[in-house]
């Protein structure tokens, strides 16, 4: 009736070698205002409830680096341009 998939030693060779995107928040001028955090399709970013930065501010933080997919929405949305995305 139905074929099964191939054993995942046979797909071995099908696989592409995946880099993971780096993102760097610039904590100083962070104003936490979420924009960020709403835009991220992988909910990589959050608002911090603990980390102030030195203006008073609840500062966002990368709390799932490993989902990070490099879409650089993040850093678009970000009026402060406090987000760098490197893939």
């Amino acid at each position: 009736m139905f074929a099964m998939p191939p054993a995942p030693a046979a797909m071995a060779g099908n696989y592409r070698s995946v880099t993971m995107a780096s993102i760097t928040i610039d904590e100083k001028i962070c104003k936490g205002c979420g924009l960020c955090a709403n835009a991220c399709p992988k909910k990589v970013i959050s608002i911090s409830k603990h980390r102030m930065n030195a203006n008073g501010y609840f500062v966002a933080e990368a709390v799932n680096k490993q989902n990070c997919i490099g879409c650089a929405f993040c850093a678009i949305m970000c009026p402060d341009c406090a987000i760098e995305v490197e893939k």
